[in-house]
Order: C-alpha cells, then structure tokens, then sequence
C-alpha cells in the first residue's frame, strides 16, 4: 500500500540487453531504451525526514541552516555563475566544505587523515549545461579507487592544492578511504527534480542487482567505470520532504544507488543545485 508521504515516480534502471562492461552513452537515452538496455520503471519514492544514517543506509539528510558552512551554501547560491569564481572553481566555498566534511567524517567514525575537494558540479534543470540525471547509479564501483583516479585525472591538480608532490605516479597510489558527495539545492525550496536515494540495506545482492559498465564523456573522450541498478522489488528508494536552501544529504559514491526524479506536482518548474566530491584519504601515497 502506498502512504500519503510517497509516489510513484518513473526511474531508468539497467533493462534486459544490458552487458556488463559495455560502454553506454548516456547522453542518448532514447536509443538506449529502445533497445532494451535501459528500462523505466513506475517505483515508489517515499518522503522522508532525517530517520538515514551514512554507516547504515549508505546516505544521511542533513541541515546547515543557521551555521557558518549554511552561510556559505547562501553565498553560494546567490550567484554560482560568477565569471570570475564560479561555483565549480570556488576554492574560499571548498575550504570550508573540507572543514565541514572533516568533523562530519570524524563523528562518522571513518578512517582518514585528510579531506580533499576535487570537483563541484552545478546543475541548472532549465538552461544549464548539465542537467538532472535521470537514471539509477553509483557513481564508482566500490573498491576500484585507482581506476576511478585514472578515469578523473582532473582531480590531480585539486589535490596537488593541499598535498604535496604530487605526480601522476603518487596521485594514482593515493590511499583513498572514501569518496563522498555532498549534494544541495541552491533554491530557496526544492520544488523539481529532487534527488532519491536507495537505502542501501535494501541492496541484497549486490552482485546481481548492480552492473559496471564503462561511462564514456564526450567532452573529453576519457572513460571511467560506473554503476548501474538491475531492478529488484525489495529496493527501498527515498527523497528528503520539503527540502530547502541550507538542506543537504551526504552519500558514498561507491556504495549508494541514486538519481534525479520527477515530482507529480512540480509541472514546468525546475530546480538548480551543487554535488560536490571529497576524497577521505588514510595518507599521501600508500
């Protein structure tokens, strides 16, 4: 039975054609759901409050309102497009998320000795150059920490800011305990395209229900290995009810299933927001 705080919302999972290990292009949905290897699928999403824990359910909801780091989110939003420190190259907002992660990382109870910001991704559902991402996954396969380095040999230069001698050879050994993503809205209220999540302890057989498969970025033409969802009835999907600017929710991006979805009600409404990566590293190089 479906309760008042829920819907029933459309996610793209991984269809019946899909392979492990194929490459998908992702910015052309159509043909991939044309041809069976994504599949829509009516699931419910419930509305949720705070009742998630990140060692438990994979992600947390969280408030900064009325906090230092919440005045930066504020900052932040009021123009993240700024020509000369736009949100993604923003090193005053990144200095403060690193504190912020670093006392959220040590009340968490997780193994590390330094937080690293490697990127912010700003994303405008209306006109901005990455939009909603509508389909279920995980951004990393767990236990692949050198891969996904070499896959994002961007972050180089961001963790050369706060560590020292790093050459590809030590940014590649990097002794990664976590990869951690921070996602907010930048509107005052979320009223489209909010971000579900599955609680994690509903992924009972990982090696059945998640499929690595190579993410290829056009603008670039380098590849990394990601996650997608085969569907199973026991997944347990959730959004944070009534979220607002200062609001946020923290997930591991090896470990946690994710993707934007519909609101019945949100019409022609649109929604911009950051996501943005930490690296929780045990030591310099191992």
């Amino acid at each position: 039975m479906i309760h008042a705080n829920s819907f029933q919302g459309d996610i793209v999972h991984l269809g019946e054609n899909f392979e492990r290990e194929m490459q998908l292009d992702l910015d052309n949905p159509s043909c991939l759901l044309s041809n069976k290897i994504l599949q829509t699928m009516k699931t419910t999403i419930y509305k949720e409050d705070s009742k998630f824990t990140f060692n438990r359910n994979g992600f947390e909801f969280c408030s900064f309102q009325e906090t230092p780091f919440g005045n930066a989110i504020a900052d932040l939003s009021k123009d993240p497009m700024n020509e000369e420190t736009p949100c993604w190259e923003n090193r005053t907002f990144a200095r403060k998320l690193e504190e912020k992660m670093e006392k959220w990382g040590r009340n968490n109870g997780l193994d590390f000795s330094s937080v690293v910001w490697v990127d912010t991704v700003y994303r405008d559902t209306m006109k901005g150059k990455f939009k909603a991402v509508h389909f279920a996954h995980v951004d990393f396969p767990p236990n692949e920490y050198t891969l996904t380095l070499q896959g994002h040999s961007n972050w180089q230069d961001r963790v050369g800011e706060k560590l020292t001698d790093m050459t590809p050879d030590n940014y590649e050994k990097l002794n990664v305990s976590r990869i951690v993503n921070l996602w907010m809205p930048l509107d005052q209220r979320l009223e489209a395209e909010p971000l579900a999540l599955m609680d994690t302890q509903s992924l009972s057989d990982p090696n059945n229900q998640l499929g690595i498969y190579e993410d290829r970025r056009k603008s670039t033409g380098e590849t990394y290995r990601s996650v997608g969802i085969i569907p199973a009835p026991e997944h347990k999907w959730y959004i944070q009810k009534q979220m607002t600017l200062g609001d946020g929710v923290i997930f591991d991006c090896c470990k946690t299933p994710h993707t934007a979805v519909s609101l019945p009600e949100q019409g022609n409404k649109s929604r911009t927001s950051a996501e943005c990566r930490v690296l929780f590293l045990q030591t310099n190089t191992p």
